[in-house]
């Protein structure tokens, strides 16, 4: 089941910086999402990729509004690009159909039985020595039972026509696992694909807004005494009148 997600309050900002300061960003979209909606971040771990980052876009969006400036690197000329993207735009709708169930997917006699990456896969594979290792590896893992014209074949022995069958499914399920933006360069004219990340891009927010709230908390508590909680209890709009007083 998708849990419902609330905006994060000043003071869950805080508390998701300092806690995730020093751990992987996989487990920082959990500790986000934990905060969030509630739900443990071993419950949420299961939840699918997509699914996992559209709560985050909802999230996110909730908290900054809609519009996020993002920007690339041009791999051609190396020119600097800004552009600004619609982050409910980036939520992309999966089939209704369950997630935490095995799927199976049937092409020219071969048929898989098959689950979603998860968050739970990508921890796995943090230890990998290359993209190859870990992408091998998450396939391991989610590809449950390989069957080629009647035979069973076993999950390492797969071969690519395999591999490309899994890959086109978990997309079908689960598309928001995997979003890519146009880009074009304005300076060179190239045209590429980017893989965006909501985790990283939502994380360095995150962090913007936990040192910005902590420098209103430290001119606030200086010229009125008044405590940490006590300060980020008060709505935006009220810290934003009692610094402009304080000049």
């Amino acid at each position: 089941m998708i849990p419902e997600v609330k905006p994060l309050s000043a003071h869950d900002i805080i508390r998701i910086w300092e806690l995730g300061h020093d751990i992987h960003h996989i487990e920082r979209a959990l500790l986000i999402l934990s905060a969030s909606s509630g739900s443990t971040q071993n419950k949420l771990a299961s939840l699918p990729v997509g699914k996992r980052d559209a709560l985050l876009l909802d999230i996110r969006s909730k908290i900054f509004g809609d519009r996020m400036n993002c920007f690339a690197t041009c791999p051609e000329c190396g020119d600097k690009i800004q552009f600004t993207l619609s982050a409910r735009s980036l939520i992309v709708k999966s089939p209704d159909k369950p997630y935490d169930i095995p799927h199976e997917l049937s092409s020219d006699g071969l048929s898989l039985i098959f689950r979603l990456p998860d968050s739970t896969d990508q921890l796995a594979v943090l230890s990998s020595d290359n993209i190859e290792t870990a992408r091998l590896l998450i396939i391991k893992r989610c590809l449950l039972k390989v069957i080629n014209d009647g035979t069973p074949i076993a999950t390492e022995d797969v071969q690519e026509n395999a591999i490309n069958l899994l890959c086109s499914g978990i997309l079908e399920l689960d598309p928001g696992s995997e979003l890519l933006l146009d880009v074009t360069c304005a300076s060179c004219g190239n045209n590429w694909q980017a893989l965006f990340d909501i985790v990283t891009f939502f994380w360095s927010e995150i962090s913007a807004e936990a040192r910005r709230l902590l420098l209103e908390v430290h001119n606030l508590a200086s010229a009125y005494g008044w405590s940490e909680a006590e300060i980020l209890s008060m709505s935006a709009l009220r810290r934003h009148y009692y610094l402009e007083m304080i000049g």
